[in-house]
């Protein structure tokens, strides 16, 4: 009688460790492309932000020069809550005043100054 001898061909071994290559690469390409999307949304995210902030130091500049126009005493610091932000006045009492401001949003900020005569 004829014996069967099992052929230790590793086939089915190169094909598993084929398929775990290329299953490794594409997971390895989604998460850098994910990796790279959330690194430009953040980046365009941020730059409206940063729009945002600029103008709200803008309108709130504009505004502590009317609030300064109105009122001769304003000296100190104030915070408007409509624009987010900050501002510094040095009133000499003699029609010169400087203002500092600082709009911030969501981590952006912005920052100006300003003396008036």
């Amino acid at each position: 009688m004829r014996r069967i001898r099992k052929k230790t061909r590793p086939d089915g071994f190169i094909a598993l460790i084929a398929v775990l290559l290329l299953a490794l690469g594409t997971m390895a390409f989604s998460l850098t492309v994910m990796g790279e999307a959330y690194t430009y949304s953040d980046m365009i995210s941020r730059r409206e932000l940063r729009i945002q902030a600029n103008l709200n130091r803008d309108a709130c500049f504009d505004t502590v020069t009317l609030m300064y126009a109105k009122d001769y005493f304003l000296a100190g610091d104030l915070y408007l809550n409509e624009f987010g932000c900050k501002v510094h006045v040095d009133n000499d009492l003699a029609g010169h005043a400087s203002f500092r401001v600082e709009a911030g949003l969501s981590g952006v900020s912005s920052e100006a100054s300003s003396s008036q005569h």
